[in-house]
């Protein structure tokens, strides 16, 4: 009988003819509600006029009572004394639309039907029980649209607290535990009438041929830069946007076809190159591949990645460090860089996750706008394991980035956010145990359920390190261990390969200086691999050198042709061998192109007749050996 009921007062509000939309504007997320004109003629009217006036601009919702109701239009986010919207004569109550979940409905007074004025509150769940015979029925006089419930429910999730009095005793609050001023409040920015034929999707943005790179700020001894190739048969001229705090700005980018350009921000565009700032352009009818690095100029700090294509509503930050010995016993401070590309705003839901238990906090993000802040401002401070959780929950997808700085080393890391996973396998091609060195191995179990995986070190020759270590991985779990304390021993090159029971786990490496961390990198474990691929950059000297580690995952032995251009597309060398099933390959690149040497600037393809694993590292050594690691991903081409 319940389930019938539910299901005839849903479609009984479908079916009501409706001519009028208002956007609400919230600190939380942007709510869409079709008004019921016809049906509700003297409360819409009502309503509007006070929307019309302004006077619920800047008020906030005042009352939230979980699993039943969220309720505003009664005061100003004046705070520490509130004001009373303007007063309006009580309206002749208008019942008859069922209060069902989703429904808006005027409040009133007890015992008066007719004493509804502005306040009003958005049904939780289904209270026609309660609400449609109660002191003459409330009047349900629209319906929320779209995506806008998750708003109301993202709000009606915030702590509730008793403020004294009857007015305040059940007011949500974002940072709760925070001193009490109006940015705790849940404000109504505004409530604006949108006619009668609103854009369904507001939030909708083609972007989905866009590239993204973060820029890091780096103080004036530092440096952003990017390596775009052009793979196609004819020139592109690309217009780059700076997106910055407060600002935008342009840059042009020429490149001729099977040339790459490698260019500073600052070199594109000039004073105008702020940081922190996203990069955006249209990549599309482009067939590109990408590469930034970030760092100082004297190489003291160094790392990069590939540019983000593909913006997403669920995004991991794999590892959260923070404080005066949060990382192998040294200081810490990781930040998130999250971009909206949107054209209007997004709520995001940020979940800081640890085995103790969750910590959640909404957010919006405006348009073409991004967050840059640190872990511990967002959470609190010395994290030292856990990771972030970055949910849209309404809205587009975002892009977003990762940089832990380790201040005593002067070294920097850099991860991009991970993707929801899909695969059941995941691998890093290098993998190192010796002394002086580490491998620091991080899982994340992304999904709803339990997932037991299995992790292969594999040597050179093809052969596993010592026995497979199984573990089960909780739902929402984390696994974070030394590989040398994983797998035993102290001398290993290799590879490693991560077997789950099912899709959604991801991770990451870091590896480096064990001893005082001087030089370390950090990449994703990858769950793609590739039969042709593109290492956007190369610098085989002035004290630089790059290498590349390839592992053959599968069962067949594969053929792969490395090839080393110049930055004019012209071929310096090539080398062809044979990567038997299950073995790897690591090597300086001018050992497998000698013609290579000394060759700063350029790039890297590989292509092969089985899929393979790969990456590239770059380093800087002298005197003291090694001085500096960066590790980047290929851009897959197939």
């Amino acid at each position: 009988m319940v389930v019938l009921v539910a299901v005839w007062s849903l479609s009984t509000v479908s079916a009501v003819h409706a001519q009028t939309t208002v956007r609400f504007t919230t600190v939380v997320g942007t709510i869409d509600v079709e008004l019921f004109d016809q049906d509700t003629p003297i409360t819409v009217a009502n309503f509007v006029g006070i929307v019309n006036r302004g006077d619920y601009d800047n008020t906030f919702f005042h009352r939230s009572v979980p699993g039943f109701i969220v309720q505003g239009g009664g005061f100003q986010a004046t705070f520490p004394s509130p004001l009373d919207v303007p007063e309006v004569d009580p309206i002749t109550n208008e019942p008859g639309i069922s209060n069902t979940r989703g429904t808006i409905a005027m409040a009133k007074l007890g015992g008066d039907p007719d004493s509804a004025t502005t306040q009003w509150f958005f049904n939780l769940a289904n209270n026609a029980d309660n609400l449609d015979d109660q002191n003459g029925g409330f009047t349900a006089f629209g319906r929320v649209l779209g995506n806008g419930m998750s708003v109301v429910d993202a709000i009606a999730a915030l702590p509730i607290v008793n403020l004294g009095g009857e007015l305040f005793s059940e007011i949500p609050l974002i940072d709760a535990g925070a001193p009490l001023t109006n940015q705790n409040l849940v404000i109504i920015e505004s409530i604006t009438v949108l006619g009668e034929d609103p854009d369904p999707d507001p939030d909708s943005d083609p972007g989905s041929t866009s590239l993204y790179f973060p820029v890091l700020p780096q103080g004036a001894d530092g440096f952003n830069g990017l390596a775009l190739l052009n793979r196609s048969s004819d020139s592109v001229q690309l217009e780059l946007e700076l997106l910055a705090e407060g600002s935008t700005a342009k840059g042009i980018l020429e490149i001729e076809p099977g040339v790459q350009v490698a260019r500073l921000v600052s070199e594109i565009f000039g004073e105008n190159a702020a940081a922190p700032a996203w990069i955006r352009f249209n990549s599309e009818g482009t067939q590109l591949a990408s590469f930034f690095q970030f760092g100082k100029s004297d190489f003291s700090q160094l790392d990069g990645g590939v540019a983000v294509s593909q913006p997403s509503t669920t995004l991991y930050f794999t590892r959260v460090f923070d404080g005066a010995t949060a990382f192998r016993g040294q200081s810490a401070t990781t930040t998130l860089s999250i971009l909206n590309p949107n054209a209007t705003s997004v709520l995001l839901k940020l979940t800081y996750v640890l085995p103790a238990g969750d910590q959640s906090l909404f957010l919006t993000i405006g348009p073409r706008k991004f967050l840059y802040e640190t872990a511990a401002k967002l959470f609190w401070e010395n994290l030292s394991d856990g990771y972030v959780k970055a949910e849209v929950i309404q809205g587009e997808g975002v892009v977003g980035f990762e940089i832990i700085e380790l201040p005593d080393s002067s070294t920097v890391l850099g991860l991009n956010a991970a993707l929801e996973s899909t695969g059941s396998q995941l691998f890093s091609a290098q993998l190192a145990i010796q002394e002086g060195l580490f491998t620091s191995l991080n899982l994340v179990n992304a999904t709803s359920e339990s997932r037991k995986v299995q992790l292969t070190a594999v040597d050179s020759n093809g052969a596993n390190f010592g026995e497979a270590v199984g573990h089960r991985l909780s739902a929402g779990a984390q696994l974070s261990l030394d590989a040398g304390v994983l797998f035993g021993g102290q001398d290993f090159t290799g590879s490693l390969r991560v077997d789950s029971d099912g899709p959604g786990v991801v991770g990451d490496v870091i590896f480096g200086d064990a001893s005082n961390l001087n030089f370390a990198a950090s990449l994703p474990l990858q769950a793609e691999t590739f039969r042709e691929a593109i290492f956007s950059q190369l610098a085989n000297g002035m004290g630089f050198f790059t290498g590349v580690a390839l592992f053959n995952p599968g069962s067949v032995d594969a053929e792969f042709t490395l090839e080393v251009f110049s930055s004019a597309g012209v071929s310096v060398g090539q080398a062809t061998q044979t990567l038997e099933a299950g073995r790897r390959i690591s090597q300086l690149v001018d050992q497998f192109v000698p013609a290579s040497a000394g060759q700063v600037g350029g790039f890297v393809t590989i292509v092969s007749d089985q899929p393979l694993v790969g990456q590239m590292l770059f380093g800087v050594s002298g005197a003291e050996g090694v001085t500096l690691f960066s590790a980047v991903p290929p851009t897959v081409v197939e």
